[in-house]
């Protein structure tokens, strides 16, 4: 007997049968995530064409012992680093108030041109230059294109797959670093300039592809409806789900009218208080926040800037024979990995994932460290396939599970403003890591090698503490249901209902010890907390 969606209820055990009933929704979310799609590709080009001969030719300078007599020295490349994460940061800051303001469409034209500009200016550069001040423009339009994915996202997905449209995020960042691992592959047999200029040109094909389609593109129903525009929210419902099932239709209006009223009555009184962004780190938002920036800045500091980064350019300097097929054979191990993670997501929640997930990375970082102080074949190799392992964790778990959570965890009045500063804290963190990488690794620097697995390593130390304390479960949380309470620092009492290990009606981040109950208690109970402060928690 076919299964017939109850559109009017969550039906979270018959997830993947609503994902055949979803198939609209899943084509503009992977349109949504070209914007992560030209942000993952455009992390790793420094590195990738700074591994070309032809390029270290055009841009560095004389180092004989190098194999092609060239190196570009640690400060320019942390330079084109540095501009693009500039770049990312204003243009992420921007985004958020032009989404707020203007909502989400308008975004995504405004950032394909200034993108295009940037590309232009670094296929066509002759100086290092030049090419900096291309990354910074170019940056800009990249990093305002990749914050519109999750708010959409975020917004408008049913509970039963939010999780799991969330994960396009970061597939879509894999999967462009997996095309520019293969097309690096194939340049890279290429003589002269356009061994580094195809992978460049590339780049213009994800602008093309949002101005094609960007017409057809609904703007956010969920943004509309807070407009008090709902013949429009209806209308760009029907372009976003079809009008073949008019239930549905109804049932998404009506449940995103409800949330966008709640959202309404909260923002009005958190206005009263003052700016959005103030309220952002006051009372339990702070903790909301703090958690996001937390699971955001955890990125880089694990070793992702390092290994998923310079993977290309760190095994050229170890001199690794054919170092960009490893490279590419690495990305698509991250790949394959990512898919998984569409499933396990919603299969073992969120909480699971991130805190062991942050364990074994940071193992892996100690392993590396530890092969870097063994000057032998064996080490390297070793070292190598520790990379490896490390890939497969992270697309398992951080890569994906902290854009889901970082975006569930925000209160909805406040989610524009805090997504900004969430992909915000993921370029400085990504600048900072990436600025000082090349002065640890580079041969006219700190020339650590595989050691610099110990600098990661401790980081790692610090985020299995902080996301002890931190993560909350948010497996089917509606957003309005992570929100009821969190107006008041402190709450009296409260009820948390679990119902197969996924809460309903709490304040995530509330207190400490009604959080830590929300993450412990076993399934289908219901308990009564006191959470007054120098009370023990109480079970009923």
């Amino acid at each position: 007997m076919p299964f017939t969606p109850q559109w009017h209820v969550i039906q979270a055990e018959h997830r993947w049968q609503i994902l055949r009933h979803q198939k609209r929704f899943m084509a503009w979310s992977i349109y949504c995530c070209v914007g992560a799609l030209m942000l993952g590709y455009d992390v790793l080009v420094p590195s990738t064409v700074s591994a070309c001969p032809a390029f270290q030719r055009k841009m560095g300078v004389p180092y004989p012992s190098q194999p092609c007599g060239y190196l570009i020295p640690a400060n320019r490349l942390s330079g084109f680093v540095a501009c693009s994460t500039a770049g990312d940061i204003l243009g992420n800051l921007c985004a958020g108030w032009v989404m707020m303001r203007f909502g989400r469409k308008p975004v995504l034209l405004a950032i394909s041109l200034v993108a295009a500009v940037g590309l232009a200016m670094q296929v066509s550069s002759d100086d290092w230059r030049i090419f900096m001040g291309g990354r910074f423009i170019n940056g800009i339009g990249f990093g305002s294109s990749y914050l519109v994915a999750p708010v959409w996202i975020g917004e408008n997905a049913r509970q039963e797959l939010r999780g799991f449209f969330l994960c396009l995020t970061n597939i879509s960042i894999t999967f462009a670093q997996f095309m520019l691992g293969l097309i690096s592959r194939g340049t890279s047999e290429m003589a002269g300039h356009w061994s580094y200029k195809v992978p460049l040109m590339i780049q213009f094909l994800f602008p093309a592809i949002l101005c094609l389609f960007w017409h057809w593109f609904p703007e956010s129903p969920y943004f509309l409806l807070q407009q008090k525009r709902t013949a429009d929210a209806r209308r760009s419902l029907v372009r976003l789900h079809g009008h073949h099932d008019l239930a549905l239709i109804d049932a998404e209006l009506n449940r995103l009218r409800k949330t966008a009223d709640e959202c309404e009555k909260i923002r009005s009184k958190t206005l009263l208080r003052g700016s959005l962004l103030r309220q952002c780190f006051q009372n339990t938002d702070r903790r909301r926040t703090i958690t996001a920036m937390t699971l955001a800045i955890s990125q880089p500091y694990v070793g992702a800037s390092f290994v998923v980064g310079y993977t290309t350019y760190f095994l050229g300097l170890l001199r690794v024979h054919e170092f960009f097929t490893v490279s590419l054979i690495l990305q698509t191990v991250m790949l394959l990995s990512n898919l998984v993670s569409f499933f396990a997501i919603e299969a073992l929640g969120r909480r699971i994932l991130l805190n062991w997930g942050v364990r074994l990375l940071t193992a892996c970082l100690l392993i590396i460290g530890v092969m870097g102080c063994v000057d032998s074949t064996a080490a390297l190799w070793a070292a190598i396939v520790m990379f490896f392992v490390w890939a497969v964790v992270y697309q398992l778990t951080l890569g994906p599970v902290v854009y889901a959570v970082g975006t569930e965890v925000v209160s909805p009045p406040l989610r524009p403003i805090v997504q900004s500063l969430f992909s915000a804290t993921i370029s400085l963190g990504s600048w900072s890591c990436q600025f000082t990488i090349p002065y640890m690794i580079n041969p006219d620097a700190g020339n650590l090698g595989l050691k610099v697995g110990f600098i990661w390593m401790g980081f790692g130390i610090v985020f299995c503490v902080a996301f002890f304390f931190l993560v909350p479960e948010t497996k089917g949380l509606s957003f309005a249901e992570s929100t009821p309470l969190s107006k008041r620092r402190r709450k009296p009492s409260w009820a948390i209902q679990f119902d197969e290990g996924m809460p309903l009606g709490v304040d995530l981040l509330g207190s400490h010890n009604a959080w830590r109950q929300a993450i412990t208690l076993p399934r289908k109970i219901r308990v009564g907390v006191k959470c007054l402060v120098g009370r023990s928690v109480g079970h009923g």
